[in-house]
């Protein structure tokens, strides 16, 4: 799907020995930096199920704790526009929004949404919501029917050369580098 996303797949089994996801969109595997962590066998979609992280229900789930303070204002720098935290995206398709993880199936591409695996978003807990105006997954041209993207907390670019040292253009936007 995404390039530095694909990269990322090899670390996936790494971190399910827990059933733990760190941020996704950071750069690196582990939550000693950012206090970011879920436990996806507590989603419902049960997006973890080819992992060995199917869903667990209550009273497994029950006394999972809250994101930490610190995890939004570290992770949401990084995450696409329509994506919470932890890779699970909303998809902007001609039939209507289609809700993905990012990490669930090899096979899961724009052209494929059928092989991608659901999850249930948690955008409002750590995200980045598809403001009007912005180009998100799934997109060619800014929501809302504008005629320019608009971004948030940055420069709109077309190419990595309209990026400061540190950034890269992604979706139409200048965002920072992911650190690892």
């Amino acid at each position: 799907m995404h390039e530095h996303l694909r990269r990322r797949r090899g670390l996936v089994s790494e971190r399910i020995g827990t059933c733990r996801l760190d941020c996704l969109f950071d750069g690196n595997d582990g939550q000693g930096d950012d206090g970011c962590l879920v436990a996806i066998e507590c989603d419902p979609e049960s997006p973890g199920a080819n992992i060995g992280c199917e869903y667990a229900g209550p009273p497994s789930c029950g006394n999972i704790p809250p994101l930490a303070d610190e995890c939004a204002p570290f992770c949401e720098p990084f995450v696409l526009p329509g994506c919470d935290c932890f890779g699970c995206c909303t998809i902007a398709t001609p039939d209507g929004d289609v809700t993905i993880w990012l990490e669930g199936d090899d096979e899961c591409r724009l052209d494929n949404l059928a092989a991608c695996t659901s999850c249930t978003s948690r955008i409002d807990e750590c995200g980045n919501p598809c403001d009007e105006c912005e180009i998100c997954i799934g997109q060619t041209n800014p929501a809302g029917g504008c005629r320019t993207n608009t971004c948030d907390g940055g420069p709109t670019c077309t190419s990595p050369g309209d990026c400061a040292c540190g950034e890269v253009c992604h979706l139409g936007c200048c965002r920072p580098a992911p650190s690892g």
